[in-house]
């Protein structure tokens, strides 16, 4: 049973055999084979029609005796049976037993004339019937015209969508390749930079045995001086020419030569007696000072095993000469020893320079200011070389500022207008950089001074953000200090930094023409100066330097130099 059998219809089902195109209902030969939901096949007319219910608008299948509904066009609205019309336009001639039913027939008219045959379909057709077939054809054709002319705009709309989403389609395509590309050269600049790392971990670690294999030495020659001589040494005498050199020398006792396990034997002794003994008996070496000092070359002693190591230095001087050689030095400073350099883009011209460094090989670096680039000379001011030009990349350069040099000799520059710190090796090579524009740690706005703690640590003044960046030697944010303002612990463009011999940091607070000084952690220790013209007072500070325990300022509006 199917679900939409009805069994309470009483309708007659008449013996319907539709079997290859003939119908015991309808022997004019003319059918059209229509497909009932259930799969079975009958004729339009008059098969269907017949069993079609006109109240209801139902039929009934005469094979599986289904119940179908009738389509709002009526029999004509099933769907046709294609592989049976396919049977059905083969020519007659051509089945096998209907050329003996006699002769062909129009196929509208069934009129037994003169017949052609359609081009188009093969149909025989009168010439009466042929005329209305091609009218028909041709209303055909136009109607397919007309609905291909419809579809034309849905076909040109569905065409512009797919080409819309082929552009995207592209567009993403060139996202994903250009974010590919720059995540294949970020993971690229990441390797180089830890590349570089690396190495100088390898130069650090390098370094530290070769002070591992200094220091072994060392040990085993302070071993070598603590071994205990089996020959104690004899009497070592030093005279003078005079007997009041000889009473001074005394008054501060004897000299005395001792090994590890001995008592210390009496080199200079205050006998008088002793002196005028050997005093003819050695032979005298005279050292050319401020007042003249003979001395005498100590006795031989015969120890084969333990030599008496030499000393780096034959001869003394006494306090007064200390003295003058110290005078005789300080007279020396702040004489001109020579110059080198003028305005200008060529090498060894400068255009409004910055800061200066000097490597561990003596080798000065300056960093050429609105020429963008870093030169560096020898001690005597013959240029080596400069790296650096302007522009945003590595190893280019935007007004730098401050420049300095750590133990390794790799040479940190403040690319001021890029807002950046960059690390070269002395021979101009870009190593890594840190730092880019903004407030958060880590960040810079226009940087201008940097120092190098005994730490290794890397101190930036970022002067528009008020305060004071600790990074280590690789770039990583350690700690920072300081915020806008007057008090104690704050800035106003800060500019010169600092280290002393203790690890304080010092910082030359420009807009409050003052320097403070800081704990290594950052905590606030003191702070002295003023604005103004007088002593000790400044105006506008600018660089800052520490030197033998004394702090060297350039106090730039007042054109001059400052120690305290």
């Amino acid at each position: 049973q199917y679900p939409n059998q009805a069994s309470h219809l009483d309708m007659e089902i008449p013996e319907i055999d539709c079997w290859n195109g003939t119908c015991t209902l309808s022997l004019e030969g003319r059918i059209l084979p229509k497909l009932l939901p259930c799969q079975h096949t009958f004729c339009q007319e008059p098969c269907l029609k017949g069993l079609v219910n006109e109240v209801n608008r139902k039929v009934k299948c005469p094979e599986c005796r289904a119940v179908h509904k009738i389509p709002r066009e009526g029999v004509s609205g099933f769907p046709n049976n294609r592989t049976i019309l396919s049977f059905l336009e083969i020519p007659l001639e051509q089945i096998p037993g209907l050329n003996s039913n006699g002769p062909l027939t129009c196929h509208f008219c069934s009129l037994k004339e003169e017949l052609a045959v359609c081009c188009h379909c093969e149909k025989h057709l009168c010439d009466s019937c042929q005329h209305l077939h091609m009218e028909q054809l041709r209303l055909d054709l136009k109607r397919l015209v007309s609905q291909l002319r419809r579809s034309v705009p849905k076909l040109s709309n569905a065409l512009g969508a797919l080409e819309q989403k082929l552009a995207s389609l592209k567009q993403n395509v060139e996202a994903v390749r250009a974010e590919i590309r720059r995540s294949v050269e970020r993971f690229i600049a990441e390797l180089k930079e830890r590349e570089q790392v690396l190495m100088l971990e390898a130069e650090t670690l390098v370094e530290l045995w070769q002070l591992h294999k200094q220091s072994r030495e060392l040990i085993g020659q302070i071993r070598y001086l603590d071994e205990p001589d089996e020959v104690q040494p004899k009497v070592l005498r030093f005279t003078a020419n005079t007997v009041a050199l000889h009473t001074d020398v005394v008054k501060f006792g004897s000299v005395s030569w001792a090994t590890k396990n001995s008592t210390p034997l009496q080199l200079l002794s205050s006998s008088l007696s002793r002196y005028q003994a050997t005093q003819n008996s050695h032979r005298s070496i005279t050292v050319s000072t401020q007042s003249s000092i003979e001395m005498y070359s100590p006795l031989t002693i015969n120890n084969s095993l333990n030599p008496l190591p030499r000393m780096a230095s034959n001869y003394l001087s006494s306090n007064s000469q200390l003295g003058q050689r110290a005078s005789s030095s300080d007279s020396q400073k702040g004489r001109l020893q020579f110059k080198f350099g003028s305005k200008g883009s060529d090498l060894g011209h400068f255009t409004w320079p910055r800061g200066v460094a000097v490597s561990p090989e003596g080798w000065i670096i300056i960093a050429d200011r609105y020429n963008h680039r870093i030169q560096i000379f020898d001690r005597v001011g013959r240029f080596i070389r400069k790296f650096g030009k302007e522009g945003a990349c590595n190893g280019q350069l935007s007004y730098p500022w401050g420049v300095t040099t750590d133990g390794l000799g790799f040479i940190y520059v403040c690319d001021k207008d890029n807002h950046r710190v960059q690390v070269f090796t002395l021979d101009g090579q870009f190593v890594r950089r840190f730092g880019r524009l903004g407030s958060g740690d880590g960040q810079l706005e226009h940087p201008h001074y940097l120092t190098i703690t005994s730490q290794n640590q890397v101190v930036v003044s970022d002067s528009c953000n008020h305060r004071v960046q600790v990074f280590d030697k690789y770039g990583r944010f350690v700690s920072k200090f300081g915020s806008e303002g007057t008090a104690p612990g704050q800035f106003k463009y800060p500019r010169g930094l600092a280290v002393d011999h203790e690890g304080n940091i010092l910082v030359g607070d420009s807009g409050n023409n003052r320097i403070q000084i800081f704990r290594p952690d950052g905590t606030f220790l003191q702070a002295f100066g003023s604005w103004g013209t007088g002593d000790g007072q400044v105006k506008g500070l600018e660089g800052i330097a520490f030197y033998g325990g004394d702090i060297i300022i350039s106090d730039r509006e007042n054109h001059r130099i400052q120690i305290f």
